[in-house]
């Protein structure tokens, strides 16, 4: 039983085709999305914006998670998880900029395995947010 629990996160953490949600850092909606590579809670005070997408709420929070393509954040060839880089770092540091009032976290749905390629690659790669549409925050 727990193997197969174990089995069935994994695979929710893995990238897919969800409609009508497009990558965050490069708009593409056709794309399959990773969705616990970043993760974001924030008061329920507040609408949450159009390009996050919204997982729970509860005792006053709203939390979800960052939409970032296979493209932006490859999988893993051995374990086919998406591939956190250094350059998620930045991409949060943005994101935070942009939505003062939500907190970004890593999330659990990443990679384990090392990656010195795609680690070195992201390093020098710009940061840049697909469209500032839903930026503001609703009372």
């Amino acid at each position: 039983m727990l193997e197969e629990l174990r089995q069935g996160l994994h695979e929710s953490y893995k990238h897919r085709v969800i409609a009508g949600v497009t990558c965050i850092t490069c708009g593409r909606a056709d794309a399959p999305l990773a969705l616990h590579l970043v993760e974001f809670y924030h008061s329920d005070r507040f609408a949450t914006p159009s390009t996050l997408v919204r997982m729970s709420e509860s005792r006053g929070t709203r939390r979800g998670s960052v939409p970032l393509c296979n493209s932006c954040s490859p999988a893993c060839r051995t374990c086919l998880l998406p591939v956190g880089t250094p350059w998620l770092k930045r991409v949060i540091a943005a994101l935070q900029v942009q939505y003062p009032a939500i907190s970004f976290v890593f999330g659990n749905g990443h990679c384990r395995h090392v990656h010195v390629l795609l680690d070195l690659k992201s390093m020098f790669r710009k940061v840049t947010l697909a469209s500032a549409q839903g930026s503001e925050l609703l009372p």
